[in-house]
């Protein structure tokens, strides 16, 4: 009988843990404009007496989708300011490398990609080379998918500043890759997305950031509010924003992708889901706010928490229902 017992408790723990892994998923956090030189978070290290300081993406997004079970990868080492093309063929190697390694021969899991910014471009690029994966969301966080208005201003022939800004880059070309900031105008961004070619089963979803400039001195270090540089580029864009990049813009409402198969596809644009935090405030530690003088600064930590929280587990929900989507395509 104590045999018996025995066997029974190791399948029940051998079926829980294969039932666990089939429903294991993979989140991979791309980074945007500045990735590999914006500090994301920091750790001091008592024992070795360094501070470890980890590009773009704070610790609480990485933790908030492996509490809900997900694998998570960050794309690493892209080139801060380069080709959205490039940026997207290295995230796709490092991709298919992490996956093979992570998952070997055993049974694959679904793939979300997680973009900020003009990371969403390199996951969407990364996404059309990787079509052999089973990639099933691309999901974009305050990506310009129509554009920039500060590019614009700043990068297409009419815009105001063009001619001064071309001035002044034109002698850095030779030292200085600028591809990524001169390849977010509307017209460029615009090429770029008609190249995509996405697989049947992939999806994508805009979701936008926002927040008010400060209507008073007092409320420049209020983090409810645009931080001082954003509220400085709101001036120019006077759309509702992120300081950087448009809600419209953001949500992509109107934007269509190719498919290697089928019918194009529209972004699926998230206005319901809103991420109070401005452009910079999205995504890096909250503790490099406080340094920054920046009041309350744990309220942008709770604010990360409950946001990547709640995307987690419509990520979740929307893969469960995903097999059925399959289902009718076939």
């Amino acid at each position: 009988m104590t045999r018996f017992f025995a066997y029974l408790l190791f399948f029940t723990s051998l079926f829980s843990a294969i039932e666990a892994f089939a429903e294991s998923q993979a989140v991979v956090l791309i980074p945007g404009t500045l990735n590999s030189v914006a500090p994301g978070s920091y750790k001091w290290d008592s024992a070795r007496w360094i501070l470890e300081v980890s590009p773009y993406f704070s610790q609480d997004i990485s933790e908030a989708f492996k509490k809900q079970g997900f694998d998570v990868y960050v794309v690493k080492n892209l080139h801060p300011t380069g080709d959205l093309l490039a940026n997207g063929e290295s995230a796709a190697q490092q991709i298919r490398i992490w996956y093979s390694e992570k998952y070997g021969r055993q049974k694959k899991p679904p793939i979300t990609l997680v973009a900020h910014s003009a990371g969403g471009f390199y996951a969407l690029e990364a996404a059309t080379q990787l079509v052999d994966l089973p990639i099933r969301q691309v999901i974009c966080l305050s990506t310009p998918l129509k554009g920039m208005e500060l590019a614009r201003f700043f990068f297409e022939p009419e815009g105001r500043w063009a001619r001064f800004w071309s001035w002044v880059l034109h002698p850095f070309q030779k030292m200085f890759d600028y591809r990524g900031l001169t390849s977010v105008t509307p017209v460029r961004v615009k090429d770029f997305l008609s190249q995509v070619r996405l697989s049947r089963e992939t999806e994508v979803w805009g979701i936008a950031g926002q927040q008010d400039p400060p209507h008073h001195w007092r409320e420049v270090n209020d983090p409810h509010r645009l931080s001082p540089l954003f509220a400085l580029a709101q001036r120019w864009i006077q759309k509702p924003s992120d300081g950087m990049v448009t809600v419209e813009s953001a949500l992509g409402q109107g934007v269509e992708l190719a498919r290697t198969q089928g019918q194009p596809i529209s972004v699926h644009s998230m206005p319901e889901v809103v991420l109070n935090l401005d452009h910079a405030k999205q995504v890096f530690d909250y503790r490099i706010f406080k340094i920054m003088g920046i009041r309350e600064s744990e309220w942008i930590q709770a604010e990360q928490q409950r946001f990547y929280g709640e995307l987690a587990t419509m990520i979740k929900q929307k893969l469960k229902s995903s097999p059925k989507k399959q289902a009718d395509h076939h």
